[in-house]
């Protein structure tokens, strides 16, 4: 919990929170890797996820799908809007 609360911290709080529910935190609570919760927040926001779909991405290991280069992309892009 401590680690979801740092990792939203350093991204946009405010609009996270209002955008996001308590079960869209609570499918993200399951994920250990930081960088694959701030992709699972980074798509929520960005496409404006329901609890179900962002269920359905997690189960289908979106995040580990990508290449490498897909993901040092997103980890450089993170780093810059902090």
């Amino acid at each position: 919990m401590r680690q979801l609360y740092e990792i939203i911290i350093k991204i946009k709080w405010n609009t996270l929170c209002s955008k996001l529910c308590w079960s869209h935190y609570r499918e993200i609570l399951s994920l250990k890797n930081e960088n694959e919760i701030k992709y699972y927040l980074s798509e929520c926001e960005s496409n404006n996820l329901t609890q179900r779909q962002l269920h359905e991405l997690i189960k289908q290991n979106t995040y580990n799908r990508l290449d490498e280069k897909t993901k040092k992309k997103i980890q450089r892009k993170n780093i810059k809007k902090n």
